[in-house]
């Protein structure tokens, strides 16, 4: 059991520190996520634009039809891979954050 005049604030500075590392890694997988999303946001805007000018080239109905169905299957497509990039990001980050705080705290008990 730690004595309160010593101990306790070299646990509690230990624990501020791991929380503090823990903070910064939220922090980073924060931004990382974040220029991910502003990545595919500008990919997207680019390819829609491009299947926009295409459609506008339509020589008849049935190529017109075509495009839309081509641009629906790109958007499925792209915006559930992006949802997966962006879910497995989130959640390898909180791993990492709470891993260093479960770290910690089984130091403590142990």
């Amino acid at each position: 059991m730690p004595r309160i005049s010593g101990e306790m604030p070299d646990l509690s500075r230990d624990v501020m520190s791991t929380l503090a590392a823990s903070a910064a890694t939220a922090a980073e997988t924060a931004a990382r996520i974040n220029s991910e999303l502003l990545e595919f946001t500008r990919q997207r805007f680019e390819k829609d634009a491009s299947i926009a000018e295409a459609m506008l080239k339509a020589e008849s109905v049935a190529d017109m039809i075509a495009l839309q169905r081509e641009y629906l299957v790109s958007v499925f497509e792209s915006y559930t891979e992006e949802t997966n990039k962006i879910r497995n990001m989130a959640m390898d980050m909180t791993k990492d954050v709470t891993g260093r705080v479960t770290d910690r705290l089984a130091k403590q008990a142990a």
